[in-house]
C-alpha cells in the first residue's frame, strides 16, 4: 500500500465505519500509517481519535492503540495527554486503557507524572476523572493511580 497520510487515514476511517471491519485491511492500513507516517505530528491524536465505545471492533481498536503507542515514550505520552480531554469525550471507556498501560509501566509512569505536572488544568482534570473512574470500577488500581491523582490535584 502506498499513499499520502490523509488518504490512508481516510481509508482507515472508512473501514472502521462498517459494522464489522475487515481486521486484515485495518491491520494493513494501521501498519502503513505506523511505518510511513509515525512522525506526522497528528499521528497520535488521529489514531486515538479512531477509538470508539459504540461498537464491537475491539481487535481493530487494539491495533490502532498499539500503533499509537509505537512512538518514543516521551512523545507518545505528551501527545496522549494533549489529546486526552478529547479522547474521554469520544471514547470514555477506551480512554482508560492507554492511561492504564502508561501507569502500569514504571518508566512511562515517571514520564507521565513529569509531563502531567506541566499540563493544563483541563488535561489534569480529564486524567483525574479517568483515574477516579478506574478506581471506582476496580479499587485494586488505587495504589497505582495514587501518584497520578496527586499530580492532578496540585
Amino acid at each position: 500500500m502506498n499513499g499520502t497520510y490523509g488518504s490512508t487515514i481516510a481509508a482507515l476511517k472508512k473501514q472502521l465505519e462498517v459494522e464489522h471491519p475487515d481486521t486484515l485491511t485495518v491491520d494493513q492500513l494501521v501498519t502503513e500509517l505506523h511505518k510511513n507516517f509515525i512522525t506526522v505530528p497528528e499521528f497520535v491524536p488521529d489514531m486515538l481519535g479512531l477509538l470508539s465505545d459504540k461498537d464491537e471492533r475491539d481487535e481493530a481498536s487494539f491495533l490502532i492503540l498499539k500503533a499509537a503507542e509505537g512512538l518514543d515514550d516521551h512523545v507518545y505520552i505528551k501527545k496522549l495527554l494533549e489529546f486526552f480531554p478529547e479522547l474521554i469525550k469520544i471514547a470514555p471507556e477506551w480512554s482508560t486503557l492507554p492511561l492504564l498501560r502508561v501507569i502500569n509501566n514504571q518508566k512511562c509512569k515517571k514520564i507521565l507524572l513529569s509531563q502531567l505536572s506541566l499540563s493544563s488544568k483541563n488535561i489534569k482534570e480529564s486524567v483525574f476523572a479517568t483515574c477516579r473512574r478506574i478506581n471506582d470500577e476496580s479499587p485494586d488500581f488505587m495504589e497505582r493511580t495514587r501518584a497520578v491523582i496527586a499530580c492532578c490535584e496540585v
